[in-house]
């Protein structure tokens, strides 16, 4: 009945979704797409390369070591992870502008980079430029994005993160789809509306 990629750029680009197919790659629009889930439960290796603050990078990749536990000491230059249901890990400062941090990860979200564990303005967020670049490649350095205003700074998602379809750039609900134009009419979306609105109209 809905709209689900993982790669939803992709997806519209090569005629995958069939009610998105006939706008072509201008189709894609980043704003109408909204994650559904980041992969499950995963214990995750995060590494922080801060040595040049003006382009911090992220380099995550999967484990099997064993999470840390929340006993990194505390620093004044501390950076966090966050992530999931309010989570805020601090990385461990191995010296050099380098972080590292390994933690079990579950979030329905995604995740972002955080150097204040009080505050969200004044370059304190890192995240993404752009919804449409959202996605990491695990073991492949990403490069933070940060701004004045932190409501620009958008989430970083994991490799295979799962994303549905809204047309009205809301996440409170996802359109239904009805496929090509041609067939829409027998989609089973159109059908079950078709159902509904029958029961009203012999209600009278």
């Amino acid at each position: 009945y809905y709209i689900f990629s993982d790669d939803p750029r992709s997806d519209i680009r090569d005629g995958k979704i069939p009610m998105i197919k006939t706008e072509g790659e201008s189709g894609y629009d980043s704003g109408q797409w909204f994650t559904v889930s980041t992969t499950g439960d995963k214990t995750l290796l995060f590494k922080l390369d801060w040595s040049n603050p003006a382009q911090p990078k992220l380099t995550v990749a999967e484990t099997v070591t064993a999470d840390q536990g929340d006993d990194a000491p505390a620093a004044e230059n501390a950076k966090y992870l966050y992530f999931g249901d309010g989570v805020l890990r601090q990385f461990y400062d191995k010296g050099g502008g380098q972080y590292e941090l390994v933690t079990d990860y579950a979030s329905s979200w995604g995740f972002l980079i955080r150097t204040s564990a009080t505050q969200w303005n004044n370059k304190t967020k890192y995240g993404t430029q752009s919804k449409t670049a959202a996605t990491i490649t695990y073991g492949k350095p990403f490069v933070l994005y940060t701004n004045d205003n932190p409501d620009i700074v958008y989430d970083l998602q994991l490799p295979g993160s799962t994303m549905f379809h809204s047309h009205f750039w809301t996440n409170w609900f996802a359109d239904l789809n009805y496929g090509a134009v041609e067939t829409a009419e027998q989609s089973p979306a159109f059908k079950a509306i078709v159902d509904d609105a029958k029961i009203w109209i012999d209600a009278g």
